[in-house]
């Protein structure tokens, strides 16, 4: 799928910053709109939601909104908001396993760690045919059944 670069929007901010570029896309014509709003903090996707409530659109049924830091306020939204988490407290460990062996005196070569964060899946980018059920995605369609847990996607 190709992407609209219409659709990228950079800048720095935070709550209004997500207002203003959500507030961007959905000035563009329905045809070329995107049906998802992909934020890289839970702050913009907040000014986001906003935006898109304030054009009178249904967060997450006709159009999706997702952050990223799963904020404790995600969860408090109303839709809550999907989102993605960050393994804070393995990054945590790694850094303090790496800072005690320096401090021992250990050579270690340069290394790359590579922690999964976790998709949050919530009602902001649920559509109908789609709930949440012991923390897995169903999706139902006449077609087919899918289940998205944590790395997994599976159909029936």
């Amino acid at each position: 799928m190709p992407i609209d670069t219409a659709w990228v929007i950079r800048g720095e901010g935070e709550r209004q910053y997500g207002y203003n570029a959500a507030e961007q896309l959905l000035a563009l014509p329905e045809v070329s709109r995107p049906t998802a709003i992909v934020t890289l903090l839970d702050t913009i996707a907040i000014g986001a939601m906003q935006a898109v409530e304030a054009r009178g659109l249904m967060i997450g049924k006709e159009i999706a909104v997702t952050g990223f830091d799963d904020l404790p306020t995600a969860h408090h939204l109303t839709p809550r908001l999907t989102t993605v988490r960050q393994p804070i407290w393995a990054v945590g460990k790694a850094v303090i396993s790496l800072l005690v062996g320096q401090l021992n005196g250990e050579a270690r070569p340069t290394q790359q760690i590579v922690l999964s964060p976790e998709v949050i899946i919530r009602e902001s980018s649920l559509r109908d045919g789609y709930k949440i059920t012991n923390a897995h995605l169903q999706i139902e369609t006449q077609h087919e059944r899918s289940i998205v847990s944590n790395q997994m996607v599976s159909t029936a």
